[in-house]
């Protein structure tokens, strides 16, 4: 027998049965009072939601520029862990920030330095009529003059070029060398065994060499050690005329002048310019090339398999990458080999647009274009500005440079371009060890920031 119940009876026993079930979940689901207080609460403003894609930074302020102060000169150590960095006061005193210490005042700063291991740091200061150099925040002793404080590549020596009186010197290790009318062009050799400089007695200029003085000669420059530390080399003058000494042996193939006397790196290859009639040309491996108007910028490749150096002709430019002559340019500045030895780039302009050419291929047009830059960077008009370079990573896998374009900044990886919002960059990008992050200096307002971007975001930007 069915029994059939009227329709608001169903409607009261769901109403009971649902009141049920509801009490049970609530007694044993419930989250307890302590454990909701503790939770926040987040909310998304509509702001955020528009908001447009960016790249993450891991970015360090590292100080503030007081009002009416002006920078002068910024540099990371090698190793990228030490920053250092030149302020001017009101009173025209300038001192330096060493890891956001704040050093002496001085009347001038210049040459700051690190040690290729970043452990030690230098710079020449000078107040009234002295100079001196500042090692590791120690004063030492004070000249007339000093000149290019350098340490050797492997960190454990540290000389620079002083004068007292009418003679100069070379202090080497804190030691005082012998006194000539003038000193230039200290080097180290790159296993930091050998050290080598010119120097004027008398008349005549010699090569001192691991403080063994050379023969005499009308004048002496180019002092060139060969990567392997195994040859040494330069160019020596008599009667108007120079030559090549190499290895103490006196090659007498005469010219009006030589320059860029320049090594492969291992060893095996060597080349130089020389200027004859007014016109330059290549000798290579004691092989001399066409002629042309110049020739500079002789470059080797890291595996010294290529070679590549630029030509002039008239008013235009090109770069010969192994013997084969590339498109003509208004100009071209410095060479460059991915480290292994695969890619090839440098910097080009026509008319008042700069442009990177990488592997051949022309990249996107700026006004201005900052790269891989040895020396000082141009910080709002106080130091002078020197010619970028494309920057490799390591594992030669990307470059990078800083480029400007109507004011505004940009960071360029691999051709794609990415807008700093910087008011000036004070660095050329640098890849770390491990090529994944690009690391440069950059002011915005009257900070000074320290920028880490990882190089996986900017690929996916």
């Amino acid at each position: 027998m069915n029994i059939r119940f009227p329709f608001k009876i169903w409607v009261v026993i769901a109403f009971i049965v649902l009141l049920i079930g509801g009490f049970f979940l609530w007694k044993y689901l419930k989250v307890p009072e302590e454990e909701i207080k503790s939770q926040k609460v987040v909310t998304v403003t509509k702001e955020e939601i528009e908001k447009p894609r960016s790249i993450t930074l891991s970015t360090t302020k590292l100080g503030i520029i007081p009002s009416n102060y002006t920078l002068i000169d910024f540099k990371f150590s090698p190793n990228g862990k030490h920053i250092a960095y030149v302020l001017k006061d009101q009173a025209g005193k300038q001192f330096v920030i060493f890891d956001n210490q704040e050093g002496k005042h001085y009347d001038s700063i210049w040459y700051l330095t690190f040690s290729p291991n970043s452990e030690h740091f230098a710079y020449v200061a000078n107040e009234g009529e002295k100079y001196f150099v500042v090692f590791d925040n120690q004063e030492g002793k004070r000249y007339d003059a000093v000149h290019d404080p350098t340490f050797s590549p492997d960190s454990k020596h540290f000389a620079y070029s002083a004068k007292e009186g009418r003679k100069m010197f070379e202090v080497f290790d804190h030691k005082e060398g012998k006194r000539y009318n003038f000193i230039q062009e200290f080097v180290f050799s790159p296993d930091s065994k050998h050290f080598a400089y010119s120097a004027q007695d008398g008349k005549k200029y010699l090569v001192v060499f691991d403080n063994q003085e050379g023969k005499p000669y009308d004048f002496v420059w180019n002092l060139t050690f060969d990567p392997t530390s195994q040859h040494f080399t330069y160019v020596a003058e008599e009667k108007g005329q120079e030559f090549i000494v190499f290895d103490n042996q006196e090659n007498k193939r005469y010219y009006d002048r030589i320059t860029q006397l320049t090594f492969s790196p291992d060893g095996k290859h060597f080349a130089y310019v020389v200027e004859k009639e007014w016109k330059n040309f290549l000798v290579f491996d004691n092989k001399e090339s066409k002629c042309y108007d110049s020739v500079i910028l002789l470059t080797f490749s890291p595996n010294s398999n290529h070679f590549a150096y630029v030509a002039k002709e008239g008013r235009k430019a090109f770069v010969i990458f192994d013997n084969q002559e590339g498109k003509h340019y208004d100009s071209i500045w410095y060479l460059t080999f991915s480290p292994n030895s695969e890619h090839f780039a440098y910097v080009a302009n026509e008319g008042e647009k700069y442009f990177v050419v990488f592997d051949n291929q022309e990249g996107k047009r700026y006004d201005v274009i900052r790269g891989n830059i040895e020396g000082q960077i141009l910080i709002q008009g106080n130091i002078w500005e020197t010619e970028p370079l494309p920057v490799f990573s390591p594992d030669s896998k990307h470059f990078a440079y800083i480029a400007q374009k109507k004011g505004n900044w940009f960071l360029i990886l691999d051709n794609k371009e990415i807008e700093l919002h910087y008011k000036t960059v004070l660095t050329p990008p640098t890849f770390t060890p491990d090529s994944k992050y690009l690391v440069y200096g950059a002011t915005k307002g009257n900070e000074i920031w320290k920028v880490v971007t990882e190089v996986k975001e900017l690929e996916a930007y």
